[in-house]
Formats: C-alpha cells, structure tokens, sequence
C-alpha cells in the first residue's frame, strides 16, 4: 500500500471511529495502518482501545503483542500472547511467538514448553523446531539441540538457518568438520548469509586455518558492512597472526559499531597489553565479566574492591583463571595487605600449600569455600585495581618458597655439572595448547649434551612421551612425587634451570627466582609480549622465540647452544672452584701457594649467600659454614618473606656477617642495612666478608647495644683453642675489652623494615633502649629467646609493645644444605626465635605457632 493510500485508509477508519466511538474492529484496522506506516506508538494505542472494548478481541491482542515484541516490551508482549492463549488455548502461533518473547528474557524453560506446545498443535512448523534447538542450545543441552534443527530440516529441506544454527551446534561440540559441512550447505541455499560466512570463519580459526578464517570473516564484511562480530573476529585471528597495529583497527571499529561490545573490548584489552599500555589494557580486560562463556565467580558486583584502603576489612582474592595466572598474580598479594586488608585468597587445592608461604595473607581457601568477607578482587584484576603500568610490576623475586625440609632429594648422577627440568606440554583444554605446547621429541636435541641431568617436571598424560621415545634413562621422571605445586616447587628448587614452554611450571620456576628458559610460539600470550628476549614480570627468565610459526626446530638449536655454552662455563668455574677449594683446605698439598696460612684458626670457602671468612673453632657458626655451607638457612628463608629492596634493616649482633651478607643482598642498592658487633675479633671478621663479597650498602659498629648509653666489658677469647666459643656474656664483672654501649633510640632512624637481635641473653635491654624507635616505627621484630630464665620477662615486654609473636625454632642441620652433606653433627639443637609483627600491621604469617604468654 502506497503512502497515499496509508494516509487515506488511516482517515476512513478514524472517520468510522468518530461515527461509532465503541467500534472495536474500527480501532483494530486503524492499528493495523498505522503500523504499516511506522507509526508504533499510535498503532499501540489503537489496539489498546481496541481490547478495551472487547476484551475477547483475539486479532487485537495478537497484533498488540506482534507490536510489543517488535519494540522489545516484553513484559506486555508476553502478557498480550498469553491473553491470547487463555482466549483460544489452540492457536499454535499464540504459542510459538510466546516461546520467542521468553526467550528474549532469558526464560529458557518457559520459552521450551511454548515452543514444545506450539509443536504439539502443528507438528509440521519447521520454525518452531528451529527455535525450540536455539533455546536448547542456549541452554547446553546440545543434543536435543541438534536433533530439533535436524527435524526443522526434515520439514523444510532449504532451511539455511536451521542448517547454519546446526553447524554452530556441532561447532560448540567441537565437532568442526560436521559444522563446517552444514555451513557450506547453509551457503549454498543462501550465498549472501554474512552471519554464515562469519561462522564458518570461526570454526576455521579453531581448526587453525587461518587464511580459511580471514578469508571467510572479510566475506561476511563485504556482504555487511556494518557487521561487529565479523570486524571482532577479524581482529582477533590478527592477534594471533601477531599483527597487533590490524587488529586494534578492526577492534575499534566494531566497538564504533557496538560501544559494549564485551568480546571486543577483552580482545582489545590484549592487544594493549601486548604494547606494553597496561594501564588501558587491564582497563579493556574488566569487561570479560559480561562475556558467558567466562568462567562466573558468582561475586557480588557492588562488593568489588575499588582499590581504596582497607582499613582492617576482609578481602577475598579469587583465583579466577589457570594454574600458571594464579602463580603470576599471587604477587599482589603482599601489595593488598599493605593497603590494611586481610587478605584471604581462595585458589585451587594443589596451590594451597605453595601460596602458604606468601607474605600478608591470613587465610587460605579452596574453590568454592564459603567465607565471609567485605569486598572481592579476582587475582587478574588487582594490576586494574593497583595501576600497575609496565615500569611498576611488583617483580621482587622470589616471592614463592619450596617446601622446608624439601620432601625428597633429587638424584644426580656423577660427573654432572648442571641439573636441567624440562615441561613440553600445557593443559590441551587451553584453546591455545595447539600453539603453545610441543612435543617430546623437540627436546631430544639436547638431551645428548654431556654433563647434564636432565628431569622431567612433565605431569599427566604427556608424560607417557618418555617411554614412547625410549629416553627413560636420559630423563628422571619426577612426575610421582608431585601431589600438589609444593611439591614441584621442591624439586625446581634443587634445578640449576629449568626449560619450559609456556606453562604454569614455567611461572613456578620464575616465582621462585630460578633460572628458567622459556621456548614460545611465535606469537605466544599477552605476557610475554613480542620481539624481547625478557620479561619485566619474572627477572630470571630467558625467552627463546620462534622465528616461523610452528617451527620448534630452529628454537631448539639456540637453545642446544646456549646449553653448550652453559655447560663451557659450568666447566670453567668447576676447575676455578676446584683449584681455589684446593688453595683452602686444610689438606692442600701446595702450601706455599695458600691464601690463607694452615696453622691459623681461620678459613675461606664459597658458600650458599657468599664467600666468607670463618673461624674453624666456632662452636655452631665456623662449623657449620666449614661443614655445610650455610648458617641457620630456615632463619633466611623466612626473612626472604619481609625482605625487600630499599629496606633498612638492624642486624645487632651481627657476629661474622652470615646473615648481614643476606640482608645486603636482599634490601638491594637503595636499601641499607647497620650491623653491630661489639667482639673486636669478631667485628674484624664480619667487615672482611663485607668486603669478600663486595657490599657497599651495610655500616659496621664494633658497639654493643642496650637500654642507655654507656660502656661494657666483652670478653677475650682463645679463638685458636676449638670449641671454645659460640656465645659470650656481656658485663662489668667481666674482665676483657672495654666497649662503648649506644641505644637504637640513638640512632634516630627515618625508617625501619626489621630488628634482628642476637645479643646471647640482653634483648631485653636492647629493646628498652629501642622503644621509641618501636612505638615511631613499628619494625619487623626477630629476637632470639633461648634463655628460660629470661623469656617470661621479655615476651611480656614485646606483649606490652603491642606485638603478636610467633615462635620460630629452626634445627642447626638442615638436610638440604648447600654442600649436600648427610652427616649431621649438631643433632637436635635449634635455634629458638620469636617473629614478632605489630598488631597494627597487615602482615601475617602461616605455619608458626603463636607464643602464649603465661598468666
């Protein structure tokens, strides 16, 4: 009907309706023509007047609900088609167009049974078939979903749409030959279908035939310009093609297309992250919370931590994503305790153990515990929420510890000179496995390098690769003693370095400091950017990426020779370490040639934080550096967990250095660490390891320290008789040297990360004469407390200073100690300590025992 007519047949029923204001059927037509001319809002009205009038008027109520449906009222379109239903229970379109208003609201089972109804009274509706599999579809139930299109098809042999709902269908079974099939045949009976071509596009992406896929995505764009999903996809196969500058053009033009895009904004989101603009690019990835195929927390939006202080409330950080996303941002955590939360994080069981040693969080969880809390963060949205940008990624590594003692000791054959952990396969659900992962078989090429223990950290299925190939005696399968990520943490922490491709192992290994070799696919994940040999999100990590897509070969020749290269050097420093350990031992045979004389009292030897001078008669410390290489490495451990760059830290007494050195090491070039020894011998010996290992960042006191300023005697000891010392008393009535006594309040200190204090029986002295710096600052406190006769009287002093306290008691032999020796001559004796945290500060500690004060 021409305009004209419109405009005529509009005023011949408005003239009806003044004639006979109560004419039903008047105000019907009158709808009807208005409609046709656009005119929606009117033609509503008219038929509302309409059922008015006759309230059984069924034409009426059918043609309002078509209108209501059309505008998207659902509510009334619904209560329209049901008014309709409860006139004429039969009508099998009544029926079929309710199932379609419902399932616009999301109503799947209601929009089923109307589709299901409307069937029953026409079994030959092709439509409703269709429909009925789209809503089956959407709601996962795939197979009733494929059989319903497959009966619409029955009905109707040259249904496009049935046959292209169908391939999608078998797509999401991942079945992709069978959707490709059934979209060719949709194209077929209907070449110009853009939704078709952009369909097939994806399930060739997914097949990673990409050329396919573009081809079919820059079709669908010629037949609809306007086409968002086809310019997202697009984008999204440039990103995998690493043709980043590309995709971010068709990503913004479909977000010009559709503002709230979800899929293209995350799309976007890595394409960002990929330059390097995080600050926009973890912006552009909060929108994959509106994308359903996303993995649902089923936390409350309005709870979301905004990122403002905390001011002692409980947050709940969610491992939202895999394994290895866990272990990368896991980091945060600390940063989220520091802003006065705690910190509780929900994760997956075989990480609980592993993240128990991370600093500021006072509860662990499993996925889906109930817990309380106040606000919520997913784990890859706190770089969002704490404005991470690429030059401030907490990277202080490492920030993950094995196990303590370690659960097992690796084997290693003789004559090795590096041990090597390999992983070669991913988890193959990730869509990108096929990319990321590779086989066994690329590995052989180094596996005949001499010199190296190769061990496989390799876990499920792929594992059966080792027998296959026939190699079980070149690469020690570790895979039974891993239970959870502790325990392979254990075991990468006995590696010299470990060779991944892109798994959560590789994470492990960077998060524990180890050095870990990374091969990657040409263009791998957002993480590792493209075209660096590094990354700012794990300092010991190595990249080697592929030149060619798919070309493992060649990354495994760079790799066999920086392998070579490592082994040259390993050799190097092996005859280095041989002729210097020959030059220290007391059975060398050049003596004229020694560095130090072999009647003395003293020797030098590399151990596990340094080279240090140290005197052979020591009761506890000359012995085990002589015998072990190491000096109470639990203590370490656990200040790894505190101690960090830019930190002052007191070490009061200090004695020779062994924990001075690590202390050094630890708080970095901006940190700065004060030592106190008051033995003038002794303080002789900590100021030559400071200098053997080359530290600027420490001063030196030869003071003791205590409640008010003044002097003390230190005993002179016989350093050349053995056993005779390993802690010495401090008094007037001692007849030895005379030492100035200065106060921690004395030093004015601007700031104070943590107090060690080993002082053999006056901590609490020296605490007094810290308080004010205690109550100013609040430091970390550590204080040895093996003295029965005087705990009680210090632990209520630290109570009364407001600090929680922790016993920590560390055994002098430690089984995995840097000289691997079995031989324990220190027995049971431990040291016993106290950790003490201020109750006003946001950090925590798990699995120390609290000290209980007796009443």
């Amino acid at each position: 009907m021409t305009n004209d007519h419109l405009a005529d047949a509009i005023a011949s029923f408005q003239q009806a309706i003044n004639l006979n204001p109560h004419n039903a059927e008047a105000y019907n037509n009158l709808g009807n023509a208005l409609a046709d001319e656009g005119n929606l809002a009117e033609a509503i009205a008219s038929y509302q007047q309409a059922v008015t009038l006759n309230p059984k008027y069924i034409e009426a109520h059918y043609n309002l609900a078509n209108l209501y449906n059309i505008i998207d009222k659902l509510e009334e379109a619904i209560a329209s088609y049901q008014q309709v239903i409860s006139l004429n229970p039969d009508d099998a379109n009544a029926h079929y167009n309710l199932g379609v208003a419902l399932g616009k609201q999301g109503k799947l089972e209601e929009a089923i049974a109307s589709y299901q109804k409307a069937i029953v009274l026409n079994p030959k509706d092709a439509e409703a078939y269709n429909n009925l599999g789209n809503a089956l579809q959407e709601q996962g139930n795939l197979e009733e979903a494929i059989a319903s299109y497959q009966k619409a098809i029955n009905l109707n042999p040259n249904y496009a749409e049935a046959y292209n709902n169908l391939g999608y269908a078998f797509q999401e079974q991942e079945k992709l030959e069978e959707a490709i099939s059934y979209y060719q045949k949709a194209l077929t009976l209907n070449p110009n279908n853009a939704e078709v071509h952009n369909n097939l596009g994806n399930a060739f992406e997914e097949q990673g035939k990409l050329e396919d896929a573009i081809a079919y995505y820059q079709q669908a764009l010629a037949l609809n310009p306007n086409y968002p999903n086809a310019y997202n996809n697009l984008g999204k196969v440039f990103i995998i093609q690493g043709k980043i500058a590309e995709a971010q053009i068709l990503l913004r033009q479909a977000l010009t297309l559709k503002p709230n895009f979800p899929e293209a904004h995350e799309n976007l989101g890595v394409t960002l992250l990929y330059t390097g603009d995080f600050k926009n690019g973890f912006a552009e990835t909060e929108w994959r919370w509106q994308i359903k195929e996303f993995i649902r927390l089923h936390l409350p939006q309005s709870l979301l931590w905004d990122g403002s202080d905390l001011q002692g409330r409980k947050i709940l950080l969610v491992c939202e994503q895999g394994f290895g996303d866990g272990i990368q941002f896991i980091r945060y955590a600390p940063l989220v305790a520091q802003r006065g939360g705690r910190v509780i994080v929900m994760c997956y069981e075989s990480q609980r153990r592993l993240f128990n040693t991370v600093a500021g969080i006072e509860q662990l969880v499993t996925m889906g515990t109930q817990v309380e809390f106040d606000v919520h963060a997913p784990f890859m949205s706190l770089p969002h929420i704490l404005g991470t940008t690429l030059e401030t990624i907490p990277a202080q590594i490492p920030y993950l510890l094995p196990p303590q003692p370690y659960p097992f000791t690796l084997e290693v054959p003789p004559g090795m000179l590096l041990k090597v952990g390999i992983v070669w396969a991913g988890n193959a659900a990730n869509k990108n496995d096929r990319y990321r992962s590779c086989s066994l078989s690329n590995f052989l090429s180094i596996l005949n390098i001499p010199q190296i223990a190769f061990y496989s950290l390799q876990k499920g299925a792929k594992t059966a690769e080792l027998s296959e190939l026939g190699i079980g005696e070149k690469v020690q399968d570790l895979s039974e003693k891993f239970h959870d990520f502790a325990d392979t943490a254990a075991a990468v922490a006995q590696l010299d370095l470990v060779i991944s491709v892109d798994t959560s192992v590789a994470h492990l290994a960077g998060a524990l400091g180890k050095p870990l070799w990374l091969v990657l696919a040409k263009v791998p994940d957002w993480r590792w950017m493209l075209d660096r040999e590094d990354t700012p999100w794990y300092p010991t990590m190595r990249l080697f990426r592929q030149l060619r897509s798919g070309d493992w070969a060649e990354v495994f020749e760079r790799v066999a020779v920086a392998l070579e290269n490592a082994i040259a050097k390993s050799q190097s420093s092996a005859i280095t370490d041989k002729l210097t350990q020959d030059k220290l031992t007391q059975t060398i045979s050049y003596e004229e040639k020694t560095l130090l004389p072999v009647d003395g009292f003293n020797r030098l030897k590399k151990c596990r934080h340094g080279v240090f001078l140290y005197n052979i008669n020591d009761t506890y410390i000359g012995r085990s550096l002589d015998l072990y290489g190491e000096y109470c490495e639990g203590e370490i451990v656990l200040f790894k967990q505190f101690v960090q760059p830019g930190n002052l830290v007191l070490d009061i007494g200090a004695n020779i250095g062994v924990h001075t050195v690590f202390f050094a090491e630890a708080v970095g070039a901006q940190g700065t660490v004060m030592a106190f020894e008051p033995q003038r011998i002794i303080f002789q010996n900590l100021c030559a390891n400071l200098a053997l290992n080359s530290i600027t960042n420490t001063y030196c006191y030869n003071v003791a320290l205590g409640d008010a300023i003044g002097s003390v005697k230190v005993p002179v000891l016989d350093y050349n008789r053995a056993n005779n010392f390993g802690g010495i008393e401090l008094g007037s009535h001692i007849e030895g040297e005379l030492v100035q006594v200065i106060t921690v309040d004395s030093l004015n200190l601007p700031y104070c990360r943590l107090i060690k204090l080993d002082v053999e029986g006056m901590e609490l002295q020296v605490l007094q004469g810290a308080v004010n710096t205690i109550n100013r600052l609040k430091p970390i406190l550590y204080v040895e407390n093996d003295r029965l006769e005087k705990a009680l009287s210090l632990l209520s002093y630290l109570h009364s200073l407001g600090y929680k306290m922790y016993w920590h008691i560390t055994p002098l032999y430690n089984p995995n100690n840097y000289f691997q020796n079995a031989e324990n001559i220190f027995g049971d004796i431990v040291s016993m300590n106290i950790l003490c945290l201020h109750s006003s500060s946001s950090l925590t500690v798990s699995g120390l025992q609290p000290v209980e004060i007796p009443n």
